[in-house]
């Protein structure tokens, strides 16, 4: 984030932006070897699991996801008098998700 300012008399003005890139690289919601639950330490010990889990070998593909945060903002603070003073200001945020890729 950048933040640049400059005063002029009664008037601090302050303008910046920011851009962040957010990626994110991860394969399917599941485990490949799956998710073994068991009810207890017992049916643990015998092999005998109460649930498994699990996704299709190929199912499992990378997701790569891709985001772009974008922002602009401007303020202006007005000192009136030593105890009155003023803001006002505006913003601008953007956020573009590009689509899923596979490689």
């Amino acid at each position: 984030m950048m933040t640049l300012f400059v005063s002029k008399g009664t008037h601090t003005i302050k303008f910046g932006g920011v851009a962040e890139r957010m990626l994110l690289n991860i394969r399917a919601l599941s485990d490949p070897s799956g998710i073994w639950r068991f009810p207890d330490v017992e049916g643990f010990f015998t092999n005998q699991p109460s649930k498994f889990q699990g996704g299709i070998a190929s199912t499992l593909t990378p997701r790569n996801l891709r985001q772009t945060l974008f922002g602009l903002y401007l303020q202006d603070d007005w000192r009136w008098k030593s105890n009155l003073n003023t803001e006002s200001g505006a913003a601008l945020r953007d956020d573009h998700c590009a689509d899923r890729k596979r490689r």
